[in-house]
């Protein structure tokens, strides 16, 4: 796994490094206890670093939080089921839009 994850890191650079270490974990968490999986995510994370720095550079300020569930729903759902013909609305994370002849898309 480890010899595969580092193929992937040298060779494979249209694929981002954090992709590729992310992938590689996942698998060995299918495979391994929490030791496994926190030995494959540190030997690729340093291996990134030392084949990809420009890639997994220390951001100023820490990393850029991702959005919450919630206001991706309000930024990308809300306007397309309000806008959308037929739109039934949204309740939490799920929008009903109504298609031709009864159906319904979620």
């Amino acid at each position: 796994m480890l010899r595969a994850g580092a193929y992937e890191l040298s060779h494979r650079l249209d694929v981002p490094a954090r992709v590729t270490i992310k992938e590689y974990v996942d698998v060995a968490d299918a495979f391994y206890d929490k030791k496994g999986t926190h030995l494959v995510n540190a030997v690729l994370d340093q291996l990134a670093r030392a084949l990809r720095p420009e890639e997994l550079e220390d951001r100023p300020g820490g990393p850029t939080p991702l959005p919450g569930e919630f206001e991706l729903i309000a930024r990308y759902f809300a306007p397309l089921a309000a806008g959308a013909p037929g739109a039934l609305g949204l309740t939490d994370d799920v929008a009903l839009i109504d298609l031709a002849a009864g159906d319904q898309l979620v």
